[in-house]
């Protein structure tokens, strides 16, 4: 049977202790389908909890999958494509009510060969032919295209426009990223073009995120093709790394092979040759997590220069500060003192404007963790 879109057709509403099975009492439950996704529908705040779905898959091998709650009354869908659904539980006491149901699944299986450069694809799905493949049974496909799909990300790609996402598996969960690149390639980013002197750290312009690898460009007539430039910084996950890079000959550029996302240092060997010198970067695609809500605090009191409560923990990777205001209210005129850490671990605050009511406004930094919120 093909599956359709049903709230309850696994599990009728119903709430469960931390590490319980629901009852599969929807209508559905015994079901064997020729392919679903689950969906999970919460009554209650459930963004901080998680549910462990057990079944097969369409070949009758044992899977499982992890998905997290939304939020009061949200319905969120898995990734996995199941035959049949025998468990499902919650990892957390559920804040309410909770239905378990079945949305449609389909595979896509897409192979390439050969070479074809600068070309885009777009594979197109109109609404008759999934209707016609739904009346028909049809659960999977396969489209063969005949060439190298390469779609190089930009940094003016957005998260309703980006060409390329990935789902990456981390246990029992999936989280999704889309990939993009954190900045434009620049060739003087960090030094503008000046003459350099021997065992000298250079002046280099601050930068937050160079999320590229260092490219250094000797000016047309000079030969820097012996000259050592000693790089300092981190990797894109905030752990010290430092890269030697020899210099280009007049008019030439060199790449480092090391990812940097901060530098703290350029330093110049112990000789140097002649010409002008200028240090960038090359950008590099980028994976950012998908934005998920998640609630870090509900609804509290305001009240001047007090905390707004515990902030709750998270499985979350971090992100920008949403403060929404209830309808009736008005907290244009508050103030919210935020702070945590960055995503390096430093100690970090913002304050942000409230909203009026019945809106919400983001921060603009972005918080690794956050231990207080607290009003003006």
């Amino acid at each position: 049977e093909m599956s359709s879109l049903d709230d309850d057709a696994l599990a009728k509403s119903q709430s469960v202790n931390a590490g319980s099975n629901f009852s599969l009492n929807g209508d559905n439950a015994s079901t064997t389908f020729l392919g679903t996704r689950v969906t999970i529908k919460s009554v209650e705040d459930e963004s901080n909890n998680s549910f462990t779905i057990t079944g097969t898959d369409l070949d009758g091998n044992s899977i499982s999958e992890k998905i997290f709650g939304g939020e009061k009354g949200q319905t969120v869908s898995g990734l996995k494509i199941f035959k049949t659904i025998t468990a499902v539980s919650a990892t957390s006491t559920t804040s309410g009510n909770i239905e378990v149901g079945t949305a449609p699944g389909y595979k896509l299986s897409v192979s390439a060969e050969g070479t074809i450069e600068g070309d885009q694809f777009e594979l197109v799905q109109n609404t008759s032919n999934l209707s016609n493949a739904s009346n028909f049974g049809l659960t999977n496909a396969t489209t063969t295209l005949v060439g190298n799909l390469v779609k190089k990300p930009s940094f003016y790609d957005n998260e309703e426009n980006i060409p390329l996402r990935v789902s990456v598996k981390t246990g029992d969960a999936y989280e999704n990223y889309y990939v993009k690149l954190a900045g434009n390639s620049n060739s003087s980013q960090l030094f503008s073009s000046n003459s350099i002197t021997s065992s000298t750290a250079l002046s280099i312009n601050a930068t937050n995120i160079l999320a590229g690898k260092v490219t250094i460009s000797t000016a047309s007539g000079g030969d820097q093709s012996s000259t050592e430039f000693t790089v300092v910084g981190t990797d894109m996950s905030g752990n010290a790394q430092t890269e030697v890079i020899t210099g280009a000959s007049g008019g030439q550029t060199s790449t480092g092979l090391k990812v940097f996302r901060k530098i703290t240092s350029i330093t110049t060997g112990s000789s140097v040759g002649t010409g002008n010198v200028e240090i960038g970067k090359e950008s590099q695609p980028v994976f950012y997590n998908n934005s998920r809500d998640l609630n870090l605090i509900s609804a509290a009191t305001v009240s001047a220069n007090t905390s707004l409560g515990t902030v709750k923990t998270h499985t979350g990777y971090g992100g920008k500060v949403k403060l929404f205001t209830a309808s009736g209210g008005n907290q244009t005129s508050t103030t919210f003192t935020v702070s945590g850490t960055d995503v390096d671990g430093n100690a970090m605050s913002e304050t942000i404007a409230g909203a009026n009511g019945d809106q919400f406004v983001i921060g603009t930094k972005t918080f690794k963790t956050i231990t207080s919120i607290s009003a003006g």
